[in-house]
């Protein structure tokens, strides 16, 4: 079993009762098993995005990792379309993990810098998953509440 830290925009309305709202979405292939722990934390700013001719506007996010989730299964192909940004930047969702809650939880910014012991950490993880040691996932763990 891995561990893993990601970042998530915050869900419109319509998307926080989606099955998918805890999946794992890359743009590139991961090395994810089943089984591996996953914390996912939410941004607090975010784009809008299009939706046909509609722009669909987030709200404001926690800027906290907001839950805990395990995976179903291997990381497989997503069939979903690119998500179009309202600002024009695409984002190709290529790959996906199917992801069970484990628990949701709330851990501000601040704390999960301490976690991860590193203080400057700005919440930008290039490639969407940031490998933890057992250590980090633990003391991230111990802060969900």
């Amino acid at each position: 079993m891995n561990y893993w830290l990601t970042v998530h925009y915050p869900m419109s309305r319509a998307e926080r009762d989606a099955e998918w709202r805890y999946w794992i979405f890359l743009k590139k292939r991961r090395n994810l098993i089943a089984g591996d722990r996953i914390f996912i934390y939410e941004t607090e700013t975010n784009p809008s995005y299009v939706e046909g001719n509609r722009t669909i506007t987030r709200p404001p996010g926690s800027k906290a990792v907001i839950a805990l989730v395990r995976t179903r299964g291997d990381v497989r192909p997503h069939d979903g379309g690119p998500e179009v940004l309202e600002d024009g930047r695409i984002h190709d969702w290529n790959f996906v993990a199917e992801t069970k809650l484990e628990k949701e939880c709330y851990i501000p910014l601040d704390e999960l810098r301490q976690a991860l012991e590193k203080p400057g950490w700005c919440a930008r993880i290039f490639g969407g998953l940031m490998e933890l040691s057992e250590a980090q996932f633990n003391r991230i763990l111990a802060r969900c509440r």
